[in-house]
């Protein structure tokens, strides 16, 4: 079990305590997770249990991104159904999500 620091957090801190309200790495079961990313645009990949917090893709990234997006849309799939949007959290293997990045995906 982690343990929290126990000084009181200064002027501007963060409230560190309150990751104690949330279940412990190796803990989360798939409905805390889509539970938690369902109201914020971070981007949060979870893998058997296990949160990793991932950084903002830079410029360069969300337009390889995009470019990619716009030439696999020419290409339209059998399914309709089969489409990317960055709202969506993508169930990769059983036990691992990933939302996409957030970038300019379907503003056309």
């Amino acid at each position: 079990m982690s343990t929290v620091p126990s000084t009181q957090p200064l002027e501007g801190d963060f409230a560190w305590e309150v990751a104690t309200l949330f279940p412990e790495q190796g803990e989360w079961s798939e409905e805390a997770y889509l539970q938690l990313t369902d109201g914020t645009n971070r981007r949060i990949e979870y893998t058997d249990g296990r949160l990793e917090f991932l950084p903002m893709p830079t410029e360069i990234h969300e337009s390889l991104i995009e470019f990619l997006y716009f030439a696999l849309d020419r290409h339209p799939a059998k399914d309709s159904a089969a489409q990317i949007s960055s709202a969506r959290h993508y169930l990769f293997a059983q036990g691992s999500f990933l939302r996409p990045p957030q970038s300019s995906l379907g503003q056309r």
